[in-house]
């Protein structure tokens, strides 16, 4: 079995149909053959007992002058016109001597054509010709009984091959599929009457679904292995060294005068660890199938500029500038005001750690008068992101092992931007270095509602 090949030949009832017309054909045909042979057989058979002439001769006693005499007569019957005409006669006297004769036939040749004349009379002649008519009926019966028979036979085998051939690839799939791995499961190949070869698609269309699940479970599967092993490794290096440095302040072994920045160093781990908890419980919720937006109507204008304005004064403090280029009029949008500003809190937030000081964010959006569709660029002029990283920016932990081992990122960032981008409807997109002037372009594209 291979791909499919959708070539459409017509549907079941026409096949059905065709397969009719082609029984009644070739009973026309047996018909025909039949008439053919009964006409030309009939005529052999009148032929060679019914000819036109049929010949009859007997011998009589008749009176004469000195007594009685013997005639002998031959005649043949026209069986066309129902007319006898005498061939031969001959009168003899009683001592056998000839009298008259109209032929030069001897007397014991005419005796003899007598004698076969009455050993086959006329109705046995008749009786033979119907025998014969009756047998050829009989024959002729038979042959037709017996083709009808065989194209019927035909007709059946013929549907049972094309009904039973997809019955049978079917039947050999589910098999297959319960005996053996999914991804070694053939489509079917099946060329044929449209019913049919809708059936053997929608089995094909299911063995896709079953396929492209089977790989969604896989991955899904591998992303909880990997958010499990995220988790060890992001939480497992806070508590060691807050377990390690209360451990030294209890027993004693650091200094009095070290104590507080052994105790700053826990608090600070204690808030990264917080945050890190945070940052995975705000990923399970927005993972959770019972999880739902709570969106309403708002200018998605005005909601960037007030949150730009709150962060202007953070990044300035912090030596990153921002520059926005937002539109004056309004941008009606239907959205989750809260879990819309993780979108560009956790972009900016990534920009800012793992982009040196003086580094420039660029905030922009605007609306395609095309489909209408809402653009927005969150972009920045740092380092960019390595080629590697690029591929799979967006997933969950993935951050680079230097990031990760610095302790500067859990790697759900990305994660959650996408998860609540796609929640709205949109898409996002990591833009090629340099696409539109940056280094870093976040692209988001959102459907106007």
């Amino acid at each position: 079995m291979g791909d499919q090949r959708m070539k459409r030949k017509g549907s079941l009832y026409f096949l059905i149909m065709r397969g009719y017309l082609g029984l009644i054909g070739m009973t026309i045909a047996i018909l025909l053959i039949c008439g053919g042979i009964y006409y030309y057989g009939s005529i052999k058979i009148a032929d060679k007992y019914l000819n036109s002439t049929v010949p009859q001769s007997y011998t009589e006693t008749i009176p004469i002058s000195n007594g009685n005499g013997t005639m002998m007569v031959r005649s043949e019957l026209d069986l066309n016109n129902e007319v006898y005409y005498v061939t031969d006669l001959k009168i003899l006297d009683d001592s056998g001597k000839v009298l008259y004769q109209n032929s030069d036939r001897s007397v014991a040749e005419l005796q003899a054509e007598i004698d076969k004349t009455n050993e086959q009379p006329i109705s046995k002649q008749y009786w033979n010709y119907n025998n014969a008519m009756h047998q050829l009926t009989i024959a002729l019966i038979a042959g037709f009984l017996a083709g009808e028979l065989l194209s019927m036979l035909g007709f059946v085998f013929r549907m049972n091959q094309k009904v039973s051939k997809p019955l049978r690839l079917l039947d050999d799939a589910m098999e297959q599929m319960q005996s053996e791995d999914l991804d070694k499961v053939s489509p079917i190949r099946y060329q044929g009457a449209q019913e049919l070869q809708s059936i053997c698609q929608s089995y094909n269309r299911m063995l896709n679904a079953l396929k492209t699940s089977m790989l969604e479970r896989k991955q899904l599967e591998e992303g909880r292995q990997r958010l499990i092993a995220g988790i060890s490794h992001d939480l497992k290096t806070p508590i060691t060294v807050i377990q390690g440095y209360s451990r030294a302040i209890v027993d004693g072994t650091i200094p009095m005068e070290n104590w507080k920045r052994y105790a700053d160093t826990i608090y600070r781990k204690s808030v990264l660890l917080t945050d890190l908890i945070n940052t995975f419980h705000e990923y399970s919720r927005l993972e959770h199938p019972d999880f739902s937006f709570h969106k309403e109507w708002g200018d998605l204008v005005e909601y960037l500029r007030e949150y730009l304005a709150e962060k202007y004064e953070e990044l300035s403090l912090s030596h990153y500038g921002l520059e926005v280029n937002l539109p004056e009029e309004r941008v009606d949008y239907y959205f989750d005001k809260v879990e819309f500003r993780r979108i560009f809190e956790n972009l900016i937030n990534n920009t800012v750690r793992y982009n040196p000081e003086g580094t420039n964010i660029y905030v922009s959006l605007m609306v395609s008068h095309v489909n209408h569709w809402i653009v927005m660029d969150v972009a920045d002029d740092g380092i960019g992101i390595s080629e590697e990283l690029r591929q799979n920016i967006f997933d969950a932990f993935v951050t680079g092992d230097a990031s990760r081992q610095s302790g500067k990122g859990s790697g759900l960032g990305l994660a959650i931007v996408r998860r609540v981008v796609e929640g709205h409807g949109g898409t996002i997109t990591l833009l090629p270095k340099g696409a539109v002037g940056h280094s870093t372009t976040y692209r988001i594209i959102l459907p106007r509602s």
